[in-house]
């Protein structure tokens, strides 16, 4: 395997890994989501300071640099709107709490017995 495969490989596990890590310590899958369009970025970053390119190849890592940045603002700005749900248990009681975005939109709650 050429040096170059090793170190992009090296790089996309480190990458990768570091936001998986960060998405759970945050409990928050969709910031992995995110991450990877930047991913991308980092990747045409990469290869761009690495090697000389034509100026066919530059193109179209811009290209790909932008499509990566648009992909990771869609998918942070539709998991922005996402609803979240979560389930909170106390005593004999359960409540169901619903978010969107930021702001209250549904409770309820009932007797487990």
């Amino acid at each position: 395997m050429s040096r170059f495969l090793i170190e992009l490989i090296l790089i996309a596990l480190s990458y990768s890994l570091i936001w998986f890590l960060i998405s759970l310590v945050k409990k928050r899958n969709d910031i992995a989501d995110v991450a990877w369009g930047l991913g991308f970025i980092v990747y045409c970053f990469y290869l761009l300071l690495s090697f000389p390119l034509s100026d066919l190849a530059k193109t179209l890592i811009y290209l790909v640099i932008i499509w990566a940045l648009r992909l990771s603002i869609h998918i942070y700005i539709r998991s922005r709107k996402k609803r979240k749900t979560f389930v909170i248990k106390s005593g004999g009681m359960i409540g169901v709490v619903t978010f969107i975005g930021d702001r209250f939109c549904k409770c309820s709650c009932s007797s487990l017995f």
